[in-house]
């Protein structure tokens, strides 16, 4: 029987700036699969459904959801330091 998937959270901002990395043509392709993985993770899809899609096995797409959890709070504080910098 699989785990729970890793419930994705984010900020609009970070889900704008992950939507602009998968479709750029510059970013290196497993950074844009990355970044579709969260993606398709805050649309609450499963991780099969996800790997199906990205090319990764299910093992390693909840290996990513997990660290952008385990991270979140540090890219909250980053961006938020980056405005306090524009003010």
């Amino acid at each position: 029987m699989p785990g729970m998937a890793a419930q994705i959270q984010g900020t609009e901002k970070q889900l704008a700036i992950l939507k602009k990395l998968a479709k750029a043509a510059t970013v290196p392709r497993r950074i844009a699969q990355r970044a579709q993985v969260i993606i398709m993770g805050y649309e609450k899809k499963f991780n099969r459904d996800i790997g199906a899609q990205v090319g990764l096995h299910p093992d390693q797409v909840g290996v990513w959801r997990r660290r952008w959890n385990e991270s979140f709070e540090a890219l909250v504080a980053i961006g938020e330091k980056k405005v306090e910098r524009k003010r």
